[in-house]
């Protein structure tokens, strides 16, 4: 989700935003998720179309589960081989 949490963990906004480029790039659907995705999610789970759905898990993440960007966490950069 492109979110402001990387500014609130001292990241500027030129590396925050360049992450979040690098990151849409590899990512599978070629975007990543705003937080109105997860709402229309919601929307639709609290809706009569999902009346017949229970117990599930519902990933709302442009196919990062299935294809995670390779991320060095330590110092919040984005590995060579990211692509």
């Amino acid at each position: 989700m492109r979110t402001s949490f990387m500014r609130s963990i001292g990241l500027d906004s030129e590396t925050s935003s360049a992450m979040f480029d690098k990151i849409e790039k590899g990512s599978l659907l070629g975007r990543i998720g705003q937080p109105e995705d997860i709402a229309h999610l919601a929307v639709f789970l609290a809706s009569d179309d999902a009346r017949n759905i229970t117990g599930s898990i519902f990933n709302s993440d442009s196919g990062m589960t299935i294809h995670p960007p390779k991320i060095d966490l330590i110092s919040l950069t984005l590995s060579k081989d990211f692509f």
